[in-house]
């Protein structure tokens, strides 16, 4: 069977380049996981805490944990000031995320964000809702609040 979710969000990442390169658009019956018969590799770039691999998956699906960029890069990255200053004043911040940010009611979403935050004193960093941001959240701590607009951050959502 295949899977709803990801089929969707394969689909319309995909058919725009299908098109522009000549090949017929995939559907939400096509299985995202074959092509032209064989079965392809697939990596789900989360953490297995949070998703395990489906004991139904064969080898060519793994979960492979976030893509973070080598500890030795993240050692020799220098933050802007300002961001420094923000994240060393007061308490730590909350993560707020708004899945791809693909919403007619994301400028809302967004205001009614601020307005709480205003209010309540709250200091947040809001992102889109990707894996490895999500992941970044987790690895530094941060209380984190999905607000998914896309299939990618349902898995992250409340």
């Amino acid at each position: 069977m295949v899977e709803p979710g990801m089929n969707l969000l394969t689909c319309c990442l995909v058919n725009k380049w299908r098109k522009q390169n000549g090949l017929r658009r995939w559907k939400m019956t096509d299985d995202y996981r074959i092509q032209n018969g064989k079965k392809v590799l697939t990596f789900y770039p989360v953490t297995p805490i949070l998703m395990s691999k489906d004991p139904k998956w064969k080898e060519h699906i793994q979960v492979t944990g976030y893509w973070y960029h080598p500890e030795e890069d993240a050692r020799k990255y220098v933050p802007d000031s300002d961001l420094m200053s923000f994240l060393k004043e007061g308490e730590k911040p909350i993560f707020i995320c708004f899945g791809k940010a693909e919403s007619d009611e994301l400028a809302k979403l967004q205001y009614l964000t601020l307005e709480a935050l205003k209010k309540t004193k709250l200091r947040a960093v809001v992102h889109h809702g990707g894996n490895t941001t999500n992941g970044l959240g987790l690895w530094a701590g941060l209380p984190t609040l999905v607000i998914p607009l896309a299939p990618e951050g349902t898995g992250y959502s409340i």
